[in-house]
């Protein structure tokens, strides 16, 4: 779903992924990325953030990494920005299981100083 509803709908792209060494690690070399790094993700430090999550969260590790693999992804982004001498137009993250079952907005017509959240999933967006 994601070829089909956002990477073909764009066309021309670069794809950058920073992902866990892990048994679905594979998966991501279907979408052929510009630049992947493939790592064993280390242990962060939590800092009591369990004590200031809600009802039912039993672990922020998970969380922790997730914002560390996305600013490591972000500087794989700004690596190729420095290297090509030009920012992109526009930074798309998603979480590679994340199914659509429509197609993004066309690029052409959004405003690209904004960002755009997908109203759907449980947090609807």
């Amino acid at each position: 779903s994601i070829q089909k509803h956002l990477l073909e709908r764009i066309g021309d792209y670069d794809l950058f992924a920073h992902v866990a060494d892990d048994s679905d690690t594979w998966t991501v070399e279907l979408f052929e990325p510009t630049k992947l790094v493939v790592v064993n993700q280390p242990e962060l430090d939590e800092k009591n953030y369990i004590l200031r999550t809600g009802r039912g969260v039993i672990g922020v590790q998970q969380v922790l990494r997730m914002f560390w693999s996305m600013e490591e992804a972000n500087k794989l982004k700004q690596q190729a920005e420095a290297e090509r001498g030009e920012k992109y137009d526009w930074v798309i993250r998603l979480r590679p299981d994340t199914q659509f079952f429509s197609h993004i907005e066309d690029l052409a017509t959004c405003d690209p100083r904004s960002i755009y959240i997908p109203t759907f999933c449980n947090y609807w967006g």
